[in-house]
């Protein structure tokens, strides 16, 4: 689901344009898109909406958002979407699954402990929760393969954590949470969702200097061996562009997993045709490139100045978060597209 056209359609668009754009064949004319905020999950199994809320804060403000699930048994997540209320206020939202319900009755006790301000664990949760999903601006919805899912269990929660972003206040907002869960009659595979990639927690990503374009390694060691359906890159405004792969620990084997331009305002979830095994032993890298000058336009700052890391909209980032399994013999040849429609004719994998 890589938002870019191939030289051949760029070429086409070029050629169209220079000739004046005329009409092609009004017979073979699509249906106009429709790009109104209508859901992509039509038939959800599980559907709420946040109280409206209306932000406090002039910078940013966070705040949380509990949902029951109104689960009697185990079910597992296969597609999540996230409607925001106000578009224009949001600057992230992340899904956590509360399946032991002690942090969602801490919140509507009116306590939201100190570690919600986005510190991850290394297992990808805030306290006990696990994150299932995170909405970014320019994202769509989480959909994943048949037998793939994040488990909810009896009496379980949702928690939404939304990051208001700053300028917002006085506005209001009401994020809706719609689910689809998989076939209750068949095995999933429990899908974990985590920052194997975080700079800031892991290596020392503290600053992007003024007036530089800077960049910026990190890593992760992998001790057993994963397979990964997804992946999600983040920065913030100063980032330029992400390169992710994985080595093994001579350097002579290299997995690729992601490379992209960075832009702030589209971001995505990119999904694999296919499972991408990675052996224990091997270790995730991520190469990041910004620009903290007065070329960048996206510069919160005018002149340049030296930006801090961390969760602020004018804070810089460095994270990449993982939706995996582990690793079982046959991964390697596991075909998403296969898989499904074999089991599921209508499926559709966003490739």
């Amino acid at each position: 689901n890589e938002k870019t056209l191939t030289n051949d359609e760029i070429e086409t668009i070029k050629k169209w344009v220079d000739n004046g754009t005329p009409r092609g064949d009004v017979q073979l004319e699509p249906k106009p898109e429709d790009f109104s905020d209508k859901p992509h999950i039509q038939f959800p199994d599980f559907s709420g909406t946040a109280n409206t809320y209306t932000v406090k804060e002039i910078a940013d403000e966070f705040k949380f958002f509990v949902l029951p699930s109104n689960l009697n048994e185990s079910r597992y997540i296969n597609q999540i979407e996230l409607i925001p209320g106000n578009r224009k206020i949001v600057h992230h939202i992340v899904v956590f699954a509360d399946n032991q319900g002690d942090v969602s009755k801490q919140i509507e006790q009116g306590m939201e402990p100190s570690v919600f301000k986005g510190s991850y664990t290394s297992s990808g949760s805030l306290s006990s929760l696990q994150v299932v999903c995170e909405w970014l601006p320019g994202g769509t919805y989480c959909k994943y393969p048949s037998y793939f899912g994040f488990r909810m269990r009896p009496g379980s929660h949702y928690i939404l954590q939304i990051h208001y972003a700053p300028g917002s206040q006085g506005q209001s907002d009401a994020t809706t949470l719609k689910v689809k869960y998989s076939n209750p009659y068949k095995e999933c595979r429990e899908l974990s969702m985590v920052p194997l990639i975080d700079g800031i927690q892991n290596d020392g990503f503290t600053m992007v200097p003024a007036n530089q374009q800077f960049q910026f390694h990190a890593q992760s060691f992998v001790p057993e061996p994963i397979s990964v359906l997804a992946i999600m890159p983040h920065m913030h405004l100063l980032g330029t562009k992400m390169k992710v792969y994985a080595t093994n620990e001579f350097g002579t084997d290299t997995i690729p997993l992601v490379e992209t331009n960075w832009d702030f305002h589209w971001q995505e979830i990119y999904n694999f045709p296919k499972l991408i095994p990675i052996p224990g032993g091997y270790t995730i890298h991520a190469d990041a490139w910004y620009d903290n000058t007065i070329y960048n336009k996206e510069n919160p700052f005018n002149p340049p100045q030296d930006v801090m890391a961390g969760n602020g909209t004018k804070n810089e980032m460095l994270q990449c978060f993982f939706s995996f399994v582990p690793y079982i013999q046959g991964d390697e040849m596991y075909d998403f597209k296969i898989a499904d429609i074999s089991v599921n004719p209508d499926f559709e994998f966003k490739e």
